[in-house]
This record gives structure tokens, sequence and C-alpha cells, in this order.
């Protein structure tokens, strides 16, 4: 296949996923305070010159990243769906150029595209045509693979790259790590390959071109220096603004303190989806600092305990209601410090009995957290291969008057999707059939992937065990092999870190998918690719690929 009908069929499976997914109307669901109304609310304060808005409990609760890219897809005049789709796409392409580094091969480049391309998760109306963050999660995951991958083959090559490219992988990081709170999977990926290129070029150059290794190094610290810098004037602003210097006001020592002395309280009974049952609180209540706060309606003789879920927000809210966040930044940090002053004095004087939080935002361990893991952490993958949570736009309605409704049209520059109350009869016939249409093949392609994804993954598992067979024979390793390696490491990573947080009753199932789905079809098709050269050279009939 020339270069020249690979980028015209790319071009026509562009326009037949546009022709799918594009005419979507955004879903308007501002009846979720928690979610896509503080997106909405942020970008129109954003847009208005106001940085996030007002101080509140909402305000530094989740990562700025989403509501940036609203703002900035309303100042361009871009319709904020069409810009996910698009994104999307640009990562796609990545994802292939960055194949090109392993193979000349153009139609198992088309391939590799279109596995991408067409992911089931990008079908899902409910996650991708709202303001939730995995609009913008999923191709920031999909592009910062791919990125990694080029940067990683080319500096293996020679110490040379694209300016352009690191300045890329910088923006694009820095997008990742402050839209979604649980980036840190994607840590151990980073680490293997640079430590991969560090072994590699002290081994190619250390005699002849010992300048070589500082050279990469540098090169390695730009993308992170541009990450770690917009990271840190996040922080410097909402200190400015907010006298909180953070950019996600949970991650903060004085809330990690308190909220981890809450949840370290000893229960009278364990129940893994409540982290503070109703025994908890009247002990938190009995606190000087506590008596302020009502976080499960003390009064009400029919009292429930808070799910873990919710726990979080929740203490926020009561925190809210006795005033604090009126006062400022500075004295709900202070509040805060002062809670978790005192639940650990209550601990050290054995009042109340304690153990310490996982990583300080996890309930304690339990044995029972033991007995379920394992089951859960199959659950997870079982859940992820099976595409289980699909949902079509049928399954769908806007909310909120027609006046929010109107408002938030403007914002995002496209139509709103209907209310359950005016339904699709508000629509013309003629556009009726065509969505009924379009969401059938949709389907279809969605109930073909269910098909083919388990029994793809587990053949990728199993060449794992041919690479790593064609490794220790060849006492080398090639790039493709490192990725392939990387990739499942990741996998794994993040199949660990979200059992973790299920079986702690922290997280639904819909938080996997937003970054499962972009590494798993990457790691088939770099396993399909890596499994071909294996066989060839067990068959000593090979393809030789650039080795350490």
């Amino acid at each position: 296949m020339s270069n020249r009908l690979l980028w015209a069929l790319v071009s026509c499976f562009a326009l037949v996923k546009f022709m799918l997914v594009g005419w979507w109307p955004f879903l308007s669901l501002t009846h979720l305070r928690h979610d896509t109304l503080i997106f909405i609310n942020q970008a129109i304060y954003l847009l208005e010159g106001n940085w996030l808005g007002p101080y509140s409990e909402y305000t530094l609760m989740k990562g700025p990243a989403t509501p940036i890219w609203i703002a900035l897809t309303n100042f361009l005049g871009i319709p904020l769906l069409m810009s996910h789709h698009f994104i999307y796409l640009g990562a796609c392409i990545l994802v292939m150029l960055a194949f090109r580094r392993f193979t000349e091969s153009n139609g198992f480049l088309l391939l590799v595209y279109v596995l991408v391309l067409f992911s089931p998760f990008t079908f899902n109306y409910g996650a991708i045509a709202s303001a939730f963050r995995g609009m913008l999660h999923q191709p920031l995951v999909l592009g910062l693979l791919a990125l990694s991958i080029i940067l990683f083959a080319d500096l293996c090559k020679s110490v040379k790259t694209n300016a352009g490219l690191l300045t890329l992988f910088g923006a694009m990081l820095w997008l990742f790590w402050n839209n979604r709170e649980e980036g840190v999977w994607i840590v151990p990926w980073f680490c293997w390959l640079i430590a991969i290129m560090m072994v590699h070029v002290y081994r190619e150059w250390k005699f002849d071109h010992p300048g070589q290794a500082l050279k990469l190094i540098w090169i390695v610290l730009v993308p992170f220096a541009i990450w770690g810098l917009g990271t840190l004037a996040l922080a410097w602003k909402n200190y400015s603004e907010y006298e909180v210097f953070a950019v996600v006001e949970l991650k903060t020592p004085q809330f990690k303190r308190a909220f981890g002395g809450l949840i370290g309280i000893k229960a009278e009974t364990w129940n893994p989806r409540y982290a503070a049952q109703s025994d908890v609180l009247d002990k938190l209540y009995s606190l000087p600092g506590g008596s302020k706060l009502n976080l499960d309606d003390m009064e009400n003789e029919t009292r429930e305990p808070i799910h873990s879920l919710k726990l979080p927000w929740t203490f926020r809210t009561a925190v809210a209601d006795a005033g604090y966040y009126e006062k400022g930044g500075t004295a709900v940090l202070d509040f805060y410090n002062r809670i978790g002053r005192e639940i650990e004095s209550a601990c050290e004087r054995s009042e109340f009995e304690c153990n310490k939080p996982v990583f300080g935002m996890l309930p304690p361990w339990h044995p029972g957290y033991t007995e379920r893991f394992p089951r859960t952490l199959w659950r997870v993958l079982e859940r992820a291969l099976d595409i289980e949570d699909f949902r079509t736009i049928h399954d769908f309605h806007s909310t909120g008057t027609p006046r929010d409704r109107l408002f938030v049209s403007r914002l995002v520059n496209s139509p709103v999707r209907a209310t359950a109350e005016d339904g699709d009869l508000s629509l013309p016939k003629f556009y009726i059939r065509l969505k009924k249409n379009k969401t059938r093949y949709g389907v279809k392609i969605v109930e073909f992937y269910r098909e083919v994804t388990p029994t793809l993954f587990w053949l990728s598992v199993a060449g794992l065990f041919l690479a790593l067979y064609s490794t220790i024979r060849n006492r080398k390793i090639s790039p493709l092999d490192v990725v392939f390696f990387g990739l499942a490491g990741t996998i794994l990573v993040q199949m660990v870190m979200f059992a973790l947080l299920r079986v702690t009753g922290y997280s639904s199932s819909i938080r996997l998918y937003f970054s499962f789905y972009p590494v798993l079809y990457t790691f088939i098709a770099c396993g399909a690719l890596s499994i071909t050269r294996n066989i060839r050279q067990v068959l000593n009939n090979p393809v030789p690929p650039r080795s350490f």
C-alpha cells in the first residue's frame, strides 16, 4: 500500500467516524452540581475574566483542565464536542505515526489507526457528549502514549528530537495531570521508558560521546518542566485568588490530615462501602471543632451511614455549611488542620480507636479488603473487556430549564439534547430516522468490539511470554518489546489502582474506561506486531529490529 493510499483511507475512515458521532447534540446535565455544573460555571467565570469564580467548596474540588478547555473552544468559536472528535482523531494519527517507528507496513498502520479510531468507548454518548472530564481525558491518554513512544523510539536511535513534539508532549501532560486526579497510574510507564533510554545511551555512547547522556537528560526534562511549571502556575494563581496553594484542594496536607483522620476512626461494625458510619460521625461531633459540623443530619432518628464515594464531598459541604468557606481559603485550611489535630489527639489519648488510612485518603486496610481484592481485580478486567457500561443517545436526555439549556448551547457552540419531557417528537422525522440509523451502526461497531476484544487481549498476553522468551534467547530487547512490556505493566497498574478504589467503595466502574481503553487497544496493536516479529525470529526468519 502506498503512502498516498494510506492517507486517503485515513481520511475516509475519519469521515465515517464523524458521520457516526459528529452529529451528536450536547448533553446538558445541569443538575449534576458535583460534575458538569462545576465545569460549566467555571468556564463561564474564565470567559468573564474571574478565574474559577468565587471561593466555595466547589471551586477547587476538581482539576481545572476541562473548564479551561470549554472556555477555550467557546472563545475560538469551535463546537465543544467537535473539538473532542478532532483531538481524538489527532491522537489516533499520532498512534499510527508511533508504530511507523517499528514497521514499514502501511496495511498494518491502517489497521492500528482503525482499531483506536473506532474504540467502543468513543461511542458512549453519556460519557463523551456532556461536560464530563472523560470527554477530554481519552484523547489525552492516547496522545500521551503515542508521543512517549515516538520520543522513546527516536531517542534510542539518536539524541535528537523535534522541539515541537516536546512542547506538545509537555502541554498534553499538563492538561492530563490537571484534568483527573488519578493520573498517577501513568508514572510507572514514563519511568520505565526513561530508565531504558538511559541504559541504552550509557551503553551506546559512554566511551565516545559522554555528553550524549547529559543531552538526553535535558531533552527528557523539557516536557516535564512544562508540566511542572504549568502546574505550579495554577497553584500560584489559586493562592493569589483563594489563599490555597494547590490545584485541587483535596490534595492539600490540611485536608488530607482532617479527612484521613476521619476515615481512620474505627467503627463498631465494618462495612466496605461506608468509610464513616454513624458511630464514627458521633465521635467526630464530640470534638470541639467537629461539633460545628453536620454530615448526616444528626438530629434525624433515621440517620444513615455515608457512602465512601460521597464522603469527601459531604465532608466539604458540611464545612461550607458551618461558614468557613465564606471566610476564605486560610480559614478553611486552618479548620481542616484543627480537625485533623483534634482527631490525632483523641487517638493518642485512646478516646478513639484509630488506624492509619491507606495513602492518606483511603480507609485503613481491613482483612475483608484482602479477601475481596482478587475477585474485584478480576471483575475490573472482565467488565472492561466485555465493554459492559455502554449506552447510546436514546438513554440520556438533558435537564434544566429552557433558559439554562439555551445558555449552555451558546457556551458549547452546538445544539443541546432534548429533555425527557420534550422527547424526540420535537425533532423532524428525517432527523429522528437519521439518528436511529447512525446509532444502530455505532451499536454494531461496539458489539463487534465486544466479540473480538477479549480474544485479542488474551492473544496479546500470550505474546508477552513469546516476547520474554525471545528477549532471553537473544539476550537483548527490541524497542518494540520495551513498549510492549511497558503497556502490559501500565494495564496492570490501572487494574490494581481501580480495584483498590472499588474494593474500598471509592469509585464507580466508569472511571476505569476513560483511561483503560486507549492503553488496551495500543497494547493489542503492539502485541500483534511483537508476536509477528518474534515468531519470525524463532523460526529463523527474522525481521531484525534495532535492539539494545
